[in-house]
């Protein structure tokens, strides 16, 4: 069972750190998604992921939508290589703003 958390890290920017997995991901999207709709623009950095399975493309994925839903930016930093592999092999990578 995986635990992560958000955390402030500067104006405009936001840390994830510990596991995104399928316990993990709903009570932090549930931290995420607001903050998403408030700010006009964010960074998130995914420094502080130790482990991520398809529940956490799914989180990125979802950020990424909602941020588009309010006309608002949302840049990714320091995704992880297995999330990045994942993207890849699901078609998604472009979806994750990082090509």
């Amino acid at each position: 069972m995986g635990q992560a958390r958000l955390q402030e890290a500067g104006a405009g920017r936001l840390r994830i750190e510990g596991e995104l997995d399928f316990q993990s991901v709903p009570p932090l999207w549930q931290a995420l998604a607001p903050r998403i709709a408030e700010a006009p623009r964010l960074v998130l950095s995914l420094d502080g992921v130790a482990r991520a399975n398809s529940a956490g493309l799914a989180l990125l994925l979802a950020a990424l939508e909602r941020a588009a839903a309010c006309a608002h930016e949302l840049r990714l930093e320091a995704v992880p290589g297995n999330l990045l592999e994942l993207a890849e092999l699901s078609n998604a990578r472009g979806l994750l703003g990082l090509d």
